[in-house]
């Protein structure tokens, strides 16, 4: 484990008295620390909990290990319509692709369990725009509830900054804004409500809290406290933004010096110009056990999933990536626990995930998103064991990165390069420690003034807009609402990546997953969506999925406009929606949720997933 449980308690308690007695806290402490899992030891208690992931992210791990400790009755998932069995293997629950075996988390739309499991989409929808019933119930529930569940609640914001386009359409600069004024606006948004924010990390600069916690309190000094697990030097840099009287330091050097010296002596890192498939061979040939690959992309992971198998015949490969189905995801998982495992995934696995590997074989990408890459390894234990990072600088790996993310690749590779060549190979991605070879020296590089500032403009004047929005929401008629947030949001508040759902039925029952919107457009032209809207009606009494025969055109105008201007089109598809159901006499005594289009047979791949 990244740290012993003596330490991780000591961290989990004075985060804990930090967070009740502040509007916005923030916790920095290494991958594997327990950040995500903050609450399994001492329980919710009276308190209401909702913990928000990146998109994307794989988020029935977390919810069977707090669902485990803390019961199923007391924790929900909002992003799903089906729900999360688990068992018991040993001292720990594991995913069960059979319900009622150990428990069953139940999807929790409204956000009424003591804890509840969501994403920053859906987060966004229940706080941001929960002035709009009509729409955020399409999707999700009640303004109402919505507002009154976060108004009690401590929510934990999860690795925000991991937020990333799925195209290079969207600079960093940009996205920078969109990040950091949507935290900023819901410390500010639930501080007025009653609630608390908690911002977990392990790798975001302190610059950009600073500015969060300024703006959010319009104060001269940041109103925040933080609680840091780290090295000498990293509390330095920190301190030198934050201000050390705003942070609770806690020395891991000092504290876990034996688990430090052990993970640097047993971690090597390689930078190299092979293919990860190519890579993996290798390691296979070479008796290697448990590999945890990483693409940037879900053709690059299909891809290197079908060529493992051929290869690598002894180990259980297993693939997992944003284009599957929660409920394949955790029947993947339970599948990942053999001593000879290969677990191909995208950037799914960056937060959340608690699954421990021997080998990471990566696509180049940026520093963070390594950095919680690297965090699956040597995760639970180091005695006697090695552990290699392997970054591969291809040309057709640093090109996926560039699409994946829009920033310089090639720069991040040379940097990598130089920094194991400086240290023989043994670089840190965990404690900050030593200085001279860990990746916190160049990722925790002081912004440039200028930058910070121009940032710290857009960021105000993007507050305002959403103040703003949240103002007219509740004072304008519907169509100038929906008009000013097409004008200045375009898509999404928190991040540039707009999906769209599709439902499967998988194992008797429906599920829903989510693809970009270039890709969603190709499978209705391809004729692989059938002509048809799943929908829910909700009563009093019970919950009835139908679905709804629609025009290819009207789906794909959809699919189109989804992107550009999402409320409006969710609008419009709500009001045809009920319109069809109003002669059918469905709705009369219900209240329509859309869950999304349903694909054609066989389009969903029992093993690959929507590829």
């Amino acid at each position: 484990m990244s740290l012993p449980s003596d330490v991780r308690v000591d961290v989990q308690n004075e985060f804990m008295g930090v967070v009740e007695g502040s509007i916005f806290s923030v916790l920095v402490a290494p991958t594997g620390a327990g950040k995500s899992r903050l609450y399994t030891s001492k329980g919710v208690g009276g308190e209401k909990v909702v913990h928000v992931l990146p998109p994307r992210s794989i988020a029935v791990d977390l919810v069977v290990d707090l669902a485990c400790s803390l019961g199923d009755s007391i924790v929900g998932f909002q992003t799903g319509v089906s729900g999360i069995g688990f068992k018991r293997v040993g001292g720990r629950c594991t995913v069960s692709p059979s319900r009622g075996a150990g428990g069953t988390v139940s999807p929790d739309l409204c956000m009424l369990k003591p804890y509840t499991v969501t994403d920053y989409s859906a987060f966004t929808l229940s706080l941001l725009l929960s002035m709009l019933p009509d729409i955020a119930f399409s999707r999700f529930c009640t303004s109402d509830l919505s507002m009154a569940a976060l108004s009690l609640s401590t929510v934990l914001l999860d690795e925000v900054h991991l937020l990333a386009s799925d195209t290079r359409s969207c600079s960093w600069v940009e996205e920078s804004v969109k990040v950091w004024a949507f935290v900023a606006s819901a410390v500010k948004i639930l501080g007025f409500l009653g609630g608390r924010v908690a911002y977990l990390t392990a790798t975001a600069r302190p610059e950009y809290i600073r500015l969060v916690a300024l703006l959010a309190s319009n104060k001269v000094s940041p109103n925040l406290k933080a609680v840091l697990v780290s090295s000498s030097h990293v509390f330095e840099r920190y301190a030198s933004v934050l201000g050390r009287e705003n942070i609770v330091f806690l020395d891991v050097v000092k504290t876990a010096s034996s688990i430090v010296e052990d993970y640097l002596s047993a971690i090597e890192t390689w930078v190299v110009e092979s293919e990860p498939s190519t890579i993996i061979e290798r390691l296979c040939r070479s008796g290697v056990e448990k590999i945890l690959a990483v693409l940037n992309t879900v053709e690059r992971a299909v891809n290197v999933y079908l060529k493992a198998k051929r290869v690598c015949q002894s180990h259980n490969i297993a693939l997992v990536h944003s284009r599957m189905l929660q409920a394949h995801i955790a029947e993947t998982l339970s599948k990942t626990m053999s001593r000879k495992t290969i677990l191909v995934a995208t950037q799914v696995v960056e937060a959340g995930l608690d699954l421990d590997f021997d080998v990471l074989v990566t696509d180049v990408a940026p520093l963070d998103s390594l950095v919680q890459r690297a965090g699956r390894i040597l995760r639970h234990s180091v005695e006697g064991r090695r552990g290699l990072v392997v970054v591969s600088a291809s040309k057709e790996s640093i090109r996926s990165c560039v699409k994946a993310y829009g920033v310089n690749c090639n720069t991040i590779a040379n940097t990598l390069k130089r920094l194991a060549e400086q240290c023989n190979n043994h670089i840190d991605w965990r404690y900050g420690y030593p200085w001279k070879c860990t990746i916190y020296k160049t990722l925790l590089t002081p912004t440039n003034t200028h930058a910070l500032a121009r940032i710290g403009e857009a960021v105000e004047a993007r507050i305002d807009e959403i103040m703003q929005l949240m103002h007219n929401l509740q004072t304008t008629q519907t169509n100038r609402k929906l008009q000013q947030y097409n004008t200045i949001f375009t898509n999404n508040i928190a991040c540039d990546t707009l999906r769209t759902p599709f439902t499967v039925e998988w194992r008797g029952e429906i599920d829903l997953v989510e693809t970009t919107t270039q890709h969603a457009l190709k499978l209705v032209e391809q004729n692989l969506v059938e002509n048809s809207i799943t929908v829910e009606l909700v009563s009093r009494e019970e919950t009835e999925t139908i679905h709804i025969p629609a025009p290819k055109n009207l789906i794909e105008t959809v699919v189109e406009q989804l992107e550009q201007k999402p409320l409006t089109t969710i609008e419009q598809l709500t009001r045809w929606t009920n319109t069809k159901l109003e002669k059918t006499g469905k709705n009369q005594t219900t209240i329509t949720r859309i869950l999304g289009f349903k694909l054609a047979r066989k389009t969903y791949n029992k093993e690959l997933g929507l590829t």
